[in-house]
């Protein structure tokens, strides 16, 4: 797979012929990459503004608890970690030690924000299969298999990273030039999107599996709220996965940041509002009281009241989960 670009270049430094040897062939690549980085945050920023009274009411104004966290850690880092990987892309003169930083920052943001939205979407896994103990551990050998995948697999990636200095380079040509090449970092990015790809392929399973069992059962509220969007989220999830994955494996590491800012924003945006749901759910069902819910095999607690509400007196002690 390759892409052309006319684009002439006049030579301002010495080290020209690094820049010759290295750049202009990904010079396109970069420029669609960073397209769909600015389409990335165009679409967060959007969403954001169409979920804000949904989080000032369900998030910012009920009790806190381990869903609130989980719901900023997955909606606010990837406006950070987003910019930052737009400013790589289009920043200019940006020297090969902040080049360095930012790329670490960016993959170790992207690879907590990743995790944070799975761990979300495998308490609705849990929940399907009736909080069962056997689940709960497969569930964390399988986050800590994948998480363990991912940092080895990002750490090789940045590792071999080798970024071109802008004095080598013409004046207007923006952003961070990696000059890596070889397997090494091929095998990096595709172990990576491999281990993404059959955690959300096993989740997504797990998910199918229950779903025609729950659908003829009277099931709580936060189960078929987990089917309704869990199932739609993770096909969609899943899909740009693959598609990320055959890019990778059929066009090379040169296009891996292709949709990975597009995977990492659908992953906070499909994340965050699947806790919006069930807090909305629940509240409008129970009229924000706390569920004690004997199908899924022990009480799931959501107190969506408001602040400083002390619920029932059964409630008293419980841990909240969403």
């Amino acid at each position: 797979m390759s892409l052309t670009c006319n684009t002439t270049f006049s030579p301002t430094s010495a080290n020209y012929h690094v820049f010759q040897r290295y750049v202009p062939s990904s010079l396109c690549i970069e420029r669609v990459t960073s397209s769909t980085q600015v389409a990335s945050i165009v679409v967060l920023i959007h969403d954001w503004f169409l979920t804000i009274d949904s989080e000032l009411t369900f998030i910012w104004n009920v009790r806190w608890n381990l869903g609130t966290l989980l719901y900023f850690f997955t909606r606010y880092p990837a406006f950070v970690d987003t910019g930052v990987y737009l400013y790589s892309a289009i920043g200019y003169s940006i020297s090969p030690p902040v080049c360095d930083l930012v790329m670490a920052v960016s993959c170790w943001m992207f690879l907590f924000g990743i995790g944070v939205s799975e761990v979300i979407m495998m308490i609705c896994v849990w929940a399907m299969w009736g909080r069962r103990r056997k689940m709960a551990i497969f569930l964390t050998i399988l986050a800590l298999a994948a998480a363990v995948a991912g940092v080895l697999g990002f750490r090789q990636h940045h590792d071999s990273a080798t970024f071109i200095s802008p004095e080598d380079m013409p004046p207007d040509v923006p952003g961070c030039q990696n000059i890596t090449t070889g397997s090494g970092v091929h095998n990096s990015l595709v172990s990576d999107f491999i281990s993404l790809t059959l955690l959300e392929s096993i989740l997504l399973f797990l998910m199918l599996s229950k779903a025609i069992q729950h659908s003829r059962s009277r099931s709580s509220t936060f189960v078929l709220e987990c089917f309704r969007h869990g199932l739609l989220y993770y096909a969609v999830l899943s899909v740009l996965s693959i598609a990320n994955l055959i890019i990778i494996l059929r066009a090379g590491h040169e296009f891996g940041n292709l949709l990975t800012s597009i995977q990492r924003t659908f992953h906070a945006i499909l994340s965050a509002r699947m806790l919006l749901h069930l807090r909305r759910s629940v509240h409008q069902t129970r009229g924000g009281n706390t569920i004690n819910d004997g199908s899924l095999g022990g009480e799931i607690m959501f107190r969506a009241g408001s602040k400083g509400s002390m619920g029932n007196a059964s409630d008293r002690g419980r841990v909240s989960i969403i």
